[in-house]
């Protein structure tokens, strides 16, 4: 799926570890999945999917907060996305961090 041409709903700060998948030397700007799920409870029952670009590709590093642009696949994401909230962040079933939604595009 291009993500060149998907609009942007939100902006957020993302703070995530490499996943044990990738390489030992990748960095968040190599990983070729564009999208993450949100978790909204802590039981991992409530998750969405969210596809994100990030916004300056050479500058973010792991374990770091970087600042990225997301699009939900869900139109109702509207009315349960909370601005200023920080939400778990998965890759598949493997915990990896959080996403802090900063503003809505």
């Amino acid at each position: 799926m291009n993500t060149e041409k998907r609009t942007y709903q939100y902006e957020g700060l993302l703070t995530i570890r490499k996943s044990r998948v990738l390489q030992e030397n990748a960095l968040p700007k190599d990983d070729i999945l564009p999208w993450l799920f949100l978790v909204m409870d802590k039981k991992g029952e409530r998750r969405f999917t969210f596809f994100y670009k990030i916004e300056h590709p050479t500058e973010p590093f792991y374990e770091k907060p970087f600042n990225i642009l997301m699009s939900f696949i869900m139109d109702e994401m509207e009315k349960v996305i909370e601005l200023n909230q920080t939400y778990d962040v998965w890759r598949g079933e493997e915990y990896i961090g959080n996403v802090s939604i900063i503003t809505k595009s």
